[in-house]
């Protein structure tokens, strides 16, 4: 398969391990391919390490020291251009350091939802 044809790969960033294998088994059985970290310093040190994604999508809330608005910057600053969604179940976390990423879902999502984003993202021509 050539790399224009390879499947999407979403790096999907969630502290409970529930909705981190239910989101990656969903996006699975529908054509991506599908990386996972509990935190956000797992994300990053995958990242720095090399791994490849098209999308990134992240939490807010998690444990250690970067949550999900400070792994969006860092990953912006190291890959500028980067597809980003965050997802959060805080209605308080809808606000203004949202902006950095592409998109904001809160939860709960519908699968439907997020494939409509991830879809809308990866053909919008971002970079």
């Amino acid at each position: 398969m050539s790399d224009d044809q390879r499947a999407p790969v979403i790096l999907v960033v969630d502290d409970e391990p529930l909705v981190r294998s239910t989101v990656c088994e969903q996006l699975q059985s529908t054509g991506y391919s599908v990386h996972t970290a509990a935190s956000g310093d797992e994300a990053y040190d995958m990242i720095s390490e090399g791994v490849h994604f098209d999308v990134l999508l992240t939490d807010v809330r998690m444990p250690g020291t970067i949550d999900g608005f400070g792994l969006v910057r860092r990953v912006l600053a190291l890959l500028p251009g980067a597809r980003t969604i965050v997802m959060s179940g805080f209605v308080g976390d809808d606000h203004l350091e949202t902006r950095a990423a592409d998109r904001f879902i809160g939860k709960p999502f519908t699968m439907a939802r997020l494939q409509r984003e991830l879809s809308d993202l990866l053909t919008s021509g971002a970079c």
